[in-house]
């Protein structure tokens, strides 16, 4: 995605010093543009008036941006928002089986 010109930002509801240790684990941190955890915001992603307070901060137009997560009560909040690319992550964890997900287009790629 970076390749096209595209930022990558993670957007999670984990606390500052969970996702630390989970990217300093991981080795993923390098992956993203902006790690944005909901906790700097003072809302969970649930909720609508959360993507606005990310919007402040970090830009991205509503109608280009594409929108990952495991919880459909995220994804109706972003869409609730505007946000017009939402796809659901069918096995977030990859020793469970696969979720039946209809309200939203799906991802096979697992979270694990």
């Amino acid at each position: 995605m970076r390749a096209t010109g595209r930022r990558v930002v993670l957007v999670t509801n984990a606390h500052q010093k969970a996702i630390a240790l989970k990217m300093q684990r991981t080795e993923l941190a390098g992956h993203f543009d902006r790690i944005v955890c909901a906790h700097e915001l003072g809302l969970p992603k649930e909720q609508v008036d959360f993507w606005a307070r990310l919007h402040a901060i970090e830009p991205f137009m509503r109608e280009s941006t594409l929108f990952v997560d495991d919880s459909v009560s995220v994804l109706r909040a972003a869409r609730d928002y505007g946000i017009r690319h939402l796809c659901a992550v069918l096995r977030p964890d990859t020793s469970q089986p696969a979720r039946s997900v209809t309200e939203f287009p799906r991802s096979t790629i697992s979270a694990n």
